[in-house]
């Protein structure tokens, strides 16, 4: 018999209040990907002091976000050299290893 595993969800007010301002759904068009970016703003705006319901709003709003741009091909990764597209992916990695442990253990910010 497999085992399932139920995880818990607290539904917060500040859920409540991002959720109903921009509900987390795929997103369907440029109008969605133009209020997607105006909900995230606040959010990227005050990064270092999001709670934790805020900070999973926005992950979620992110790979939302994300993969819409994929889906309609809104980069163009064919003018991009593989060398620079290597950069880029360490670069950005490492800013996203970086920001996630600051966050954790609430360590200082780098400037620059």
């Amino acid at each position: 018999m497999p085992i399932v595993v139920k995880r818990q969800f607290k539904l917060s007010l500040i859920n409540i209040r991002l959720i109903s301002q921009f509900p987390l759904a795929r997103l369907e068009s440029a109008e969605d990907l133009t209020m997607a970016y105006a909900a995230i703003e606040p959010l990227v705006d005050r990064l270092e002091n999001l709670g934790n319901d805020e900070a999973a709003y926005l992950d979620t709003l992110s790979m939302l976000i994300e993969q819409y741009e994929i889906d309609n091909k809104l980069y163009e990764l064919e003018s991009i050299l593989p060398g620079e597209a290597l950069k880029y992916l360490m670069e950005y990695s490492f800013r996203m290893v970086l920001s996630s442990l600051q966050f954790r253990h609430k360590l200082p910010t780098l400037q620059g």
